[in-house]
């Protein structure tokens, strides 16, 4: 089964070059999109260090954190796609590695 995720970052380089990455994973119907200056991105939060695992995080993979609320302007490109479920935190690993937030309701 397919998970599916949307990625922000800085510039579309950035978004490229962790597609590029996540390539070596199961993914599928990827899209790097510019967000509008209108777009809402309170959603948005960059990925933390958690080592533990839980019901909601069953293998401790990097889950949302707080940060400053000025860079969820800079984050103007979006990169969605769809991954394998066993790829997932993996995935979220290269996000995380390359600077990439991604949707607080994906948790």
């Amino acid at each position: 089964m397919f998970k599916k995720i949307q990625a922000y970052f800085k510039t579309e380089d950035d978004a490229e070059d962790v597609h590029a990455t996540l390539n070596k994973l199961n993914i599928q119907n990827v899209l790097v999109d510019q967000l509008t200056e209108e777009s809402d991105r309170s959603f948005i939060a960059p990925l933390g260090v958690n080592g533990s695992t839980s019901a909601a995080n069953p293998v401790g993979y990097p889950v949302p954190s707080d940060f400053e609320e000025d860079d969820k302007k800079e984050r103007s490109i979006m990169l969605e796609f769809e991954v394998e479920e066993e790829d997932f935190g993996e995935a979220l690993n290269i996000i995380k590695e390359n600077d990439g937030h991604v949707n607080r309701e994906l948790f």
